[in-house]
């Protein structure tokens, strides 16, 4: 039985891992193209290597892996079965008198572990991996950005400056250039300059201009222009870009303890329309907790119910169990955004809870029959 055990947890892994790489690379491409054009939109000419979009789709992926896994397991159950079923090896399991039940059950107690690893990824990587994902695309990207990489005859605004590029030769050395910076107490100061030089490190970097004239103006005065030779000004660094703060950047517990606080601002908020607010961030924080809890259970709900639906296809019925599989899937998402409280119902954290796992539940359920049922012909 343990060789009978292990054959079928073997021929569960080529498929997993095939429908893992196709499901992850689509959504994970997804995620990818929404953030690289965010950045874009925000910082239109910073530089993104192929080692960021690598650095983007790792820390994105365990945010996507309690959606990947189960589908991928469903998957792989049923092409596992459908090719031992193309191959009479089923038919062999069951005049060797091994009941279907015995081969099903560890493909669901393989969910069961699953469950339990996207449990942990959801509520221990994937917070690391969305902190590290925001710095990366609101912090690190953005401070890449340098004047002299600039498109040459538009004014741009870089930080605090607008600044304007003529030309630009091949060693970076920039021509009729033009900036004005903003000073304090409403003054500024307009630099002009024939050529202009960007010197120093990613971290210490110095405007350096040459054969320039120089213009100062207060809140309301104007100096006269100032002509000079050379002049070095400090290039101040970019602001980060603001962080976008959402809940999958926090743990199980934090979600809590963030609950807890939002409760107690809704028992002190005041007129209607703070009550109102209050109220939409309390089932925003509850779907999210009912979220967190009803994901990773979905692999063994699907388990339940692909492994004995897979077990008994025949050698003619494997594009059935393949399109029952995939109607399983659609079944349970269509169901849980059915369940799911609309944005003015008010549900208590329980009802939220039990909302989320009833397509768990159900499935479990179907499946619990299913496997009964698995050795009658």
């Amino acid at each position: 039985m343990k060789l009978v055990t292990a054959h079928i947890l073997r021929q569960l892994c080529a498929p997993a891992l095939l429908a893992a790489l196709v499901i992850g690379f689509v959504t994970v491409s997804s995620t990818i193209q929404h953030e690289v054009e965010s950045l874009v939109e925000d910082v239109p000419f910073v530089r993104i290597t192929l080692a960021d979009v690598l650095r983007i789709a790792f820390y994105a992926a365990p945010t996507l892996l309690t959606f990947i896994i189960p589908i991928t397991f469903l998957l792989s159950i049923l092409l596992t079965f459908g090719r031992m079923a193309r191959f009479s090896e089923t038919t062999a399991l069951k005049a060797a008198g091994i009941p279907l039940k015995r081969v099903v059950a560890p493909v669901i107690l393989t969910g069961a572990v699953l469950s339990a690893v996207c449990f942990v990824v959801q509520d221990q990587a994937q917070p690391w991996a969305y902190g590290k994902l925001m710095h990366l695309v609101s912090n690190e990207l953005p401070q890449r950005t340098t004047l002299d990489r600039l498109p040459t005859g538009i004014v741009h605004s870089f930080g605090a400056w607008r600044v304007y590029v003529g030309e630009r030769d091949e060693a970076g050395v920039m021509y009729d250039f033009w900036m004005l910076a903003p000073g304090a107490d409403g003054a500024s100061s307009a630099h002009f300059a024939q050529r202009a030089l960007l010197t120093g490190t990613r971290e210490n970097r110095t405007l350096e201009l040459y054969e320039g004239t120089l213009v100062r103006a207060g809140a309301r005065t104007m100096g006269a222009p100032a002509g000079f030779n050379h002049m070095s000004i400090p290039v101040p660094g970019l602001a980060a870009r603001p962080f976008r703060r959402q809940q999958k950047g926090l743990s199980l517990a934090g979600l809590l303890v963030e609950y807890d606080g939002i409760l107690k601002s809704h028992a002190v908020a005041g007129d209607a329309l703070a009550q109102a607010a209050a109220r939409k961030k309390v089932m925003k924080q509850r779907k999210e907790i009912a979220k967190r809890l009803a994901y990773p259970l979905m692999c063994v709900a699907v388990s339940f119910v692909g492994a004995p639906l897979a077990a008994r296809t025949r050698r003619t019925g494997r594009s059935h169990a393949f399109g029952a599989g995939f109607l399983l899937v659609v079944a349970y998402v269509v169901l849980r955004k059915q369940l799911e409280p609309d944005a003015e119902v008010y549900c208590s954290l329980a009802e939220t809870v039990l909302r989320a796992q009833i397509p768990n539940l159900v499935l479990c359920a179907l499946g619990s029959v299913l496997v009964w049922r698995v050795d009658r012909v």
